[in-house]
């Protein structure tokens, strides 16, 4: 059986685990999970080797969609004419006689060798002309203004990261990885171009030119729309059935993905409170003290700790300036009535207390 006998250096190199370790999916954490249990003698080796792989800074290189299929199309034609040619020789060679088809097999191997570093050679000339990657990443509290090379600007949140590849030339598909939030402001190109999202491997956005909002934190992907349309193409799995969800989205509807329950939901919001931190403030609309908690956590990397969970349902509108953090809690404090301290990157979230 496959991985059966494996040493930590043959997981390292397989491709399979590499997978796993670097973009975990649900299959795959299932299929491992499974594997591990299955075969307690290699729990050090996948330990030992999935150590290895998180040290080892990999960079994600995005092949343009039309050299991906020209390379395709080469190495297709090339298997179609070796296949041809191999039948060909296969019928002429019965009525031959023993040692000319010992000189035909040896040159057939030599042909096939001769078209196999053919073939690579010119997939290597091909694969070097890819397009490298351009990756934009921010800090906790940090935003960043992007212009993509269509002329679509981004509006990276905090500590999220943006990847996309460099040229965009010809009828190519426009594709950008988006790890954490984003606003989009998508242009419509002469040609039709599609502009797609990617932000996990269940869930993707395609637009053609719009302003949105998606913003993918844990395991929750939302998406929210403020001009224009977008085409939703959502993935799900069913007991190992996988289905594929399409449907278009209309300004001011926002859609989230639970990652973790494979359902979404859809609904009617204001699309200003969801973009609102572009402009380094936050729009409250009865916004509840766990989510602006979350916020903290995932925007500005800070540990929370609320010594009492009551508090967490209350609920404000309003609007609090971000910015400096330390200026941003006291805002929280006081919009929400609650005390909160702060020790280096510990936030403590307590009652106010009362005089009498």
């Amino acid at each position: 059986m496959q991985f059966e006998g494996y040493t930590t250096d043959d997981f390292v190199m397989d491709a399979c685990f590499q997978e796993w370790v670097q973009r975990p999916t649900r299959e795959s954490e299932a299929f491992w999970h499974k594997w591990i249990v299955e075969h307690p003698g290699q729990q050090q080796a996948i330990a030992d080797a999935r150590s290895i792989i998180e040290a080892i800074p990999f960079e994600r290189k995005i092949m343009p969609a039309h050299k991906a299929n020209q390379i395709w199309t080469i190495l297709e034609n090339t298997i179609t004419a070796q296949t041809i040619a191999r039948d060909k020789t296969f019928f002429s060679e019965i009525s031959v006689k023993k040692q000319a088809d010992s000189f035909i097999f040896n040159m057939q191997k030599i042909a096939a060798g001769i078209a196999g570093i053919l073939v690579v050679a010119l997939a290597y000339f091909l694969l070097k002309d890819w397009t490298h990657t351009n990756k934009y990443t921010t800090a906790y509290g940090e935003t960043k203004k992007i212009t993509l090379p269509d002329g679509s600007v981004v509006t990276l949140n905090a500590n999220s990261t943006l990847s996309f590849a460099e040229d965009w030339s010809g009828n190519m598909l426009r594709e950008v990885w988006l790890e954490g939030e984003a606003f989009f402001s998508v242009v419509h190109t002469a040609s039709h171009q599609k502009f797609i999202v990617h932000t996990d491997d269940f869930l993707q956005v395609e637009v053609l030119g719009t302003e949105f909002d998606v913003s993918r934190r844990k395991n929750k992907t939302r998406i929210v729309l403020q001009s224009g349309s977008i085409k939703l193409n959502i993935s799900e799995t069913h007991e190992m059935n996988q289905t594929e969800t399409s449907f278009l989205m209309q300004p001011g509807e926002l859609v989230e993905f639970n990652e973790d329950s494979d359902r979404y939901i859809k609904k009617k919001v204001d699309p200003e409170i969801y973009s609102s931190w572009k402009s380094e403030k936050l729009l409250l609309d009865n916004t509840s003290l766990l989510e602006i908690t979350q916020l903290l956590e995932t925007n500005y990397g800070f540990d929370v700790k609320v010594i009492h969970p009551e508090l967490l349902q209350q609920q404000v509108s309003g609007s609090i300036p971000l910015g400096n953090t330390d200026i941003l809690l006291q805002y929280i404090a006081q919009t929400f009535e609650i005390k909160i301290t702060r020790t280096g990157n510990q936030v403590t979230v307590r009652k106010m207390q009362t005089t009498k």
